[in-house]
């Protein structure tokens, strides 16, 4: 009995310690929001900002949104929309993103937000491609997707 209790105890504690996936999400109202473009304040601090930019621009092709990257921390004009992100880095093996967030904002106020996480010791997924979990965690932020369907693409 201690042995099935103590077995069912540490599948439960794993478990609970292994997910991938967004959390803390205001997903854009896009019943007020059509952003068909949006300015990004390009995160020199973030590692592998290039990769995180491309992954970016990437997706914003792919949805018909035209992304135009800031370098110089300039604010946008008013009624434009701006990004601001995060994103951290972990090493088990090999570089992955198991941390990032993602803001949306429209006359400096919050429209959308995500925030992905991916920390898991024994969680296998948190190794797989870098760019689809930045593309899922926008696409939660800019609401072509459920939080559902996000976190069942991400787990």
């Amino acid at each position: 009995m201690k042995r099935t209790f103590f077995a069912f105890s540490v599948i439960t504690l794993v478990s609970g310690c292994t997910s991938i996936e967004v959390v803390d999400v205001k997903q854009l109202d896009r019943n007020a929001h059509a952003p068909k473009k949006v300015t990004i304040n390009s995160n020199e601090k973030v590692f592998k900002n290039e990769f995180v930019l491309y992954s970016m621009t990437r997706w914003a092709q792919e949805n018909g949104v035209v992304f135009k990257i800031d370098n110089k921390g300039e604010t946008a004009s008013q009624g434009q929309y701006v990004m601001e992100y995060v994103v951290g880095w972990h090493w088990d093996g090999v570089n992955y993103i198991n941390d990032a967030q993602f803001t949306l904002m429209k006359e400096n106020k919050i429209v959308g937000y995500a925030d992905f996480d991916g920390h898991g010791l024994l969680n296998l997924n948190k190794w797989q491609d870098d760019s689809t979990k930045i593309k899922l965690t926008l696409d939660a932020v800019f609401n072509t997707k459920t939080v559902e369907e996000v976190n069942s693409k991400l787990d």
